[in-house]
C-alpha cells in the first residue's frame, strides 16, 4: 500500500470527515521535529480540492511551531485519528 501521496482519494477523503484529532508532524531547517494535536468534532478539517486541506486555527500553547516549520520547509505530515473506531486489519 502507498504510505505517502499527492492527491486526497475518495477514501482519504471520508476518513478525513469521520476524524475528530489530526496530527500535523513538521521539520524546521535544522531537522528539529515537532508534532502538534489539532482536534474537533469529526470532519472539523475541511477538504478544499484534491491537494488542500484547511485546518482551523486553534489558540493552544500559543507557539507557532507547526506554522514556521511549514513556511521554512514546505512540508508536514498529518495523521488523522478516529478516537474509539475499531482496529482494522488488513
Amino acid at each position: 500500500m502507498r504510505k505517502q501521496m499527492t492527491e486526497l482519494t475518495e477514501q482519504t477523503r471520508r476518513l478525513i470527515s469521520c476524524s475528530s484529532l489530526v496530527l500535523v508532524a513538521s521539520v524546521d531547517a535544522e531537522g528539529n521535529c515537532d508534532v502538534s494535536p489539532r482536534g474537533g468534532p469529526a470532519g472539523f478539517v475541511a477538504v478544499l480540492d484534491a491537494r488542500t486541506l484547511a485546518i482551523p486555527d486553534a489558540t493552544g500553547n500559543k507557539r507557532p511551531d507547526s506554522l514556521q516549520n511549514v513556511i521554512a520547509t514546505g512540508r508536514a505530515g498529518l495523521l488523522f485519528v478516529i478516537p474509539g473506531a475499531p482496529r482494522h486489519s488488513g
